[in-house]
């Protein structure tokens, strides 16, 4: 038969012949394509075990090691991935009624990367570390005023002095370090210990080995698969992940676009213009936010509300964002993550009201002089006195494009406006130490469940307080003790953040500004697992057992 077909084809005139080719190719195409629509059909494709995940990230570690982690830094990135959490330790967590008292059972088989087991000892020696003021752990503050008790062997119990229902955003934050490799430390000593830089963990990845340059810059972190990860949680699909360290952005660009890294992270809005292979790019919303607090005790014009809704009022959110943000965050209402600022009434304007504000500081005593272009009013004293401010800032790219952003569109209406900068690391220290600003612009961080009590408690109108514009509210004291007492999932809570959250916008202490995305940028092969919300750039891990960097395809 064969013999036969072959001398039909010879027996083919070249026009025939390649009628019959193409006739061919089309039935062989067609049926590659009727298989690839079968698989389609009835399979689908799901991560698979197996590859390894590089992530780029500018910084340096010092401490893999979360009790010394500083938030927002290279460690607390790895802590992440090495180190697991109370909360994800534990199989029962139970408080009293009055949220002051917590019982916690850790989980049976959950052990460290040694394969010994997570014990209530640990947990107990990691706080009791933390509270050690010569340990300066960056997580002392949270800890003050809270007991803790050994048990038994996987039981552990925290005391309150105060009712605290967000105790849970602690445990969610705790990571404890095994006891046995720290305890002949003194806790002056922690930071000297072999073990911050071999650390033994409990998270879903085991530390292997760290890589250096001459001059003693860590370049890389490898990590594999904890096996026994099961005990505690989802076994990771990844059987390895890297982390590769850099300088600073640049270095980290080149590298993502000669392939050696797979994704990274940024809070750099135009990032991915810098992209020269084919990228995926997932935005991330958070719930940090940037604003302009106002100190009214520093500026007698401060101290008017009119004044301060006006100068909200003069400023164009929508139209800053797309100048310094590229578009890549979204308005910021009130002191909630601004996913939950829907609640608002009467809020401000996104391209702001400059007829709205002209009205405002009119009717208060203020004049526009058309010859100086500059807003005035008579004082008490019958001298005029100009609309003037000066903004202090810590020198930081963003902050220093937003405080520009604000100035020019201040000064477009007659508002003179100057800028005062001061080194990133000096600002704490020599500004927000002090309270000595009229106005700054800084960044907030809340957590996904907040407690507003730091930022807007008049107890903490001062230094190491973060209410930073030293504002002051009997009304909203009240409210934020009350929301220390209520269940963080009821709907009563809710109901009292938005009234809170009402209340300090009415008042306009501070001008909300935006809430950036965090970006996060991979090789469009790669295949993660991104993540809706964060609250700080480590948080990208929640969801890591989850990423995969394979596939397979099943059955439906």
């Amino acid at each position: 038969m064969l013999h036969t077909f072959l001398s039909a084809i010879k027996s083919f005139s070249p026009k025939e012949f390649t009628i019959f080719l193409v006739c061919s190719a089309l039935v062989l195409l067609t049926g590659v394509l009727l298989i690839i629509q079968l698989i389609n059909t009835y399979t689908v494709s799901v991560p698979a075990q197996g590859g390894t995940f590089t992530e780029g990230v500018v910084g340096q570690v010092a401490y893999l090691n979360p009790v010394l982690a500083r938030e927002g830094s290279a460690d607390r990135d790895a802590v992440a991935l090495l180190f697991a959490s109370v909360y994800d330790l534990a199989e029962l967590i139970e408080h009293d009624e009055e949220f002051r008292s917590w019982s916690l059972r850790l989980k049976e088989e959950a052990v460290w990367h040694d394969n010994t087991p997570v014990t209530s000892d640990d947990i107990v020696f990691t706080v009791q570390i933390i509270q050690n003021t010569d340990a300066a752990s960056p997580h002392f503050s949270n800890w003050q005023n809270v007991s803790v008790e050994r048990v038994s062997e996987r039981e552990v119990l925290f005391e309150t002095v105060n009712t605290y229902a967000l105790f849970e955003n602690l445990l969610h934050d705790l990571r404890p370090i095994p006891k046995k490799y720290f305890a002949d430390l003194s806790p002056a000593n922690i930071r000297l210990s072999a073990f911050n830089l071999k650390p033994i963990g409990s998270g879903p990845f085991v530390f292997e080995e760290l890589e250096k340059r001459a001059d003693g810059f860590i370049t890389s972190i490898f990590m594999k698969k904890n096996e026994r990860y099961h005990a505690i949680g989802t076994l990771p699909h990844l059987d390895r992940f890297v982390m590769l360290y850099f300088e600073n952005e640049d270095l980290l660009m080149r590298s993502f676009n000669k392939g050696l890294i797979d994704g990274f992270g940024s809070f750099t809005p135009r990032i991915a213009e810098y992209a020269e292979i084919n990228t995926q790019q997932n935005n991330i919303s958070t719930s940090r936010y940037y604003a302009v607090f106002l100190n009214q005790n520093a500026h007698s014009a401060l101290a008017s509300p009119a004044v301060r809704r006006a100068l909200w009022l003069f400023v164009d959110r929508e139209a800053l964002i797309q100048d310094v943000f590229a578009g890549h965050a979204v308005v910021q209402q009130g002191p909630l993550p601004a996913y939950q600022d829907t609640a608002l009434q009467n809020p401000v304007p996104a391209q702001g009201n400059t007829d709205e504000a002209h009205r405002l500081l009119e009717d208060n005593g203020w004049f526009f002089d058309d010859e100086t272009r500059t807003w005035n009013t008579v004082t008490d004293d019958e001298t005029l006195a100009q609309l003037m401010f000066t903004i202090k800032i810590p020198d930081s790219p963003i902050v220093r494009q937003i405080a520009e952003s604000v100035r020019n569109q201040w000064e477009t209406v007659g508002i003179k406006t100057k800028i005062e900068t001061t080194d990133a690391n000096l600002f704490s220290e020599d500004v927000l130490k002090t309270r000595n600003y009229e106005m700054i612009i800084y960044g907030n961080i809340l957590l996904p469940m907040p407690d507003l009590t730091s930022f807007w408690h008049s107890n903490e109108r001062f230094y190491p307080g973060l209410n930073f514009s030293l504002y002051e509210s009997g009304t909203i004291d009240e409210l934020l003790l009350q929301l220390r007492s209520i269940d963080p999932q009821s709907q009563s809570r809710n109901e009292t953040l938005a009234i809170l959250a009402q209340e300090i916008v009415s008042q306009t202490p501070a001008l909300f500004i935006a809430s950036p995305q965090y970006i996060y940028l991979t090789q469009a092969h790669t295949i993660g697992a991104p993540i809706d919300t964060i609250a700080t750039p480590d948080a990208r891990f929640v969801r890591i057992t989850e990423w995969y960097a394979k596939t397979k395809r099943v059955s439906r």
